[in-house]
């Protein structure tokens, strides 16, 4: 539960500073924005996935 209210944190404030006017001239910084806010959707899909899964193993004891 910790690493997932991370990764939504994480998410969280980087939206947070791509919106609130960081606007850099350096295409490499927005690449890099865009790659780090995909990584951690990607990080909080493959974390909900687990939990769906652990959860329905929980129930076929």
């Amino acid at each position: 539960a910790h690493l997932l209210c991370c990764t939504v944190h994480c998410l969280l404030w980087n939206r947070n500073v791509r919106s609130g006017g960081n606007v850099s001239d350096d295409e490499d910084d927005e690449d890099e924005e865009g790659g780090v806010q995909s990584e951690l959707h990607a990080i909080l899909e493959s974390i909900t996935k687990r939990m769906i899964k652990s959860e329905l193993e929980d129930f076929e004891l």
